[in-house]
């Protein structure tokens, strides 16, 4: 899987797990502890990378696993 696939699917996956949460994109960021328009950035593939760190909090937030 190429990079830009699996980056599209990590998205999708976030956005899944935040929608079943009932949690905005600015609530989850809050719990995340991102910065503001972060989530946006990143549901919206304006991000070209998403580092573990990040990709470490959401999980968190979410209570999921990575």
């Amino acid at each position: 899987m190429k990079q830009e696939e699996l980056l599209n699917v990590i998205v999708k996956n976030i956005r899944h797990f935040r929608i079943e949460r009932k949690l905005s994109q600015l609530e989850l960021e809050h719990l995340a502890g991102l910065g503001e328009n972060s989530l946006t950035n990143i549901e919206n593939h304006k991000m070209k990378d998403l580092n573990l760190s990040t990709l470490n909090k959401i999980a968190n937030a979410l209570e999921i696993k990575i």
